[in-house]
């Protein structure tokens, strides 16, 4: 399927399509019947728990392990029957950095980047620019902090100019001043015409860069679409009430979906005001005094946890009527 690229205006195919991708480890799935669907220019958040299968579906994107089943493309072409051109023009970062600690940040830029074709000095100056890298291009990469061998290690994703790019977890080790200044490189880079998948687990991150997410549990993809209408197919109420432990408990027995919130208050499942007033109604009528009820509209931290089932038990109770 075509899609319209930010840069250029023209049609092209998805940057990144997986149909039906399963990965077995004996009697294991650690990846099942996956689709995924990456349009070209867009920046896709990809969530999950440890072990979910996050890194397992990239690997078998880059072509680093074969599917058991299912099949991904880049660009159009299959990765399993022709990984040589289908990686044409997609850097990635997996796990940690590999820098030779002996050579220089630039030295490594640059034999990275013959091993990755031909780059233009210019290239790597940008790398170096975008990534803060500059001043530090002589330092030998051995003595930089872990934070800064994760920008090294994003600078080499870049080169050459990739159109795609794929950063597993690019935020660990970053201080909160290029936590900020990564998401706005990403967001440029996106306004340029480059496809970014991130893996990550800072929710609060993919919810402000990502236009559109993908979030995994078990090996199967529990949602795949925009950020937005995910975040509005939930809505909460914060209640304050006078006894909140012995009102939480009158509420799961009520069979109101239910979860702790913040500052002694009460999350309850209201998505309408008349929910709202039948909750507030329900406390009262029980003795208890309400003195607060706010809207909470769920973020995507909220969503990741409903839609892994994460959250207890008395929040999967049916509302009352």
């Amino acid at each position: 399927m075509a899609t319209l690229s930010a840069a250029s205006g023209k049609h092209c195919m998805n940057a990144i399509e997986a149909h039906g991708l399963t990965k077995l480890y004996g009697s294991r799935a650690a990846v099942q019947d996956l689709d995924l669907t990456i349009p070209c220019g867009e920046i896709y958040g990809f969530l999950g728990e440890n072990g979910a299968g996050k890194s397992t579906t990239i690997r078998m994107i880059l072509g680093l392990i074969w599917p058991d089943r299912g099949e991904a493309f880049i660009n159009g072409q299959a990765v399993r029957t022709g990984s040589g051109t289908a990686l044409h023009g997609v850097g990635a970062m997996l796990d940690n950095p590999c820098l030779y600690g002996h050579l220089s940040v630039e030295q490594n830029l640059r034999l990275f980047a013959r091993l990755s074709g031909d780059v233009h000095r210019s290239q790597v100056d940008r790398a170096l620019s975008l990534l803060g890298l500059s001043e530090m291009r002589a330092k030998a990469a051995g003595t930089l902090s872990h934070g800064q061998k994760q920008r090294v290690g994003i600078a080499q994703a870049l080169l050459p100019e990739n159109r795609l790019l794929i950063l597993d977890e690019p935020q660990n080790g970053l201080d909160p001043l290029w936590i900020r200044n990564l998401r706005e490189i990403l967001k440029t880079l996106s306004q340029e015409g480059v496809t970014i998948l991130i893996s990550s687990h800072r929710l609060h991150e993919i919810e402000q860069v990502c236009h559109r997410v993908g979030i995994i549990h078990d090996g199967r993809m529990r949602y795949e679409g925009p950020v937005t209408p995910l975040l509005e197919q939930e809505e909460d109420i914060l209640v304050g009430c006078s006894e909140p432990q012995k009102a939480h408990q009158a509420l799961i027995e009520r069979n109101f979906k239910v979860q702790p919130g913040a500052n002694g208050c009460i999350k309850v499942r209201a998505k309408t005001d008349q929910e709202a007033a039948i909750v507030n109604e329900f406390l009262v009528s029980q003795g208890f005094s309400v003195f607060q009820i706010e809207r909470h509209k769920a973020g995507l931290e909220d969503m990741f946890f409903i839609l892994t089932r994460k959250q207890e038990k008395p929040c999967d109770a049916d509302p009352a009527d």
